[in-house]
């Protein structure tokens, strides 16, 4: 990952990604076959908090984008 070859730091927010789960690499673009696959066997519940976080990350990333281009 060409964006943290110096140090793995978020280039948003200056956080230290040390974690194991803090960098992953993701397709954007999920083929169907993944999309329905991906959360099968969950319970109701992880699938449900796994949607919620999801959201909310969206959720703060269209803010950050907002706020970016409205200080552009």
């Amino acid at each position: 990952m060409r964006e943290f070859e110096k140090a793995f730091i978020c280039p948003a927010c200056d956080t230290a990604l040390s974690g194991k789960y803090d960098i992953v690499k993701v397709d954007l673009n999920p083929n169907e076959q993944y999309k329905s696959m991906v959360l099968a066997g969950q319970r109701p519940e992880v699938i449900f908090e796994i949607c919620s976080r999801a959201i909310s990350f969206w959720t703060y990333q269209v803010t950050e984008t907002e706020g970016y281009f409205l200080l552009k």
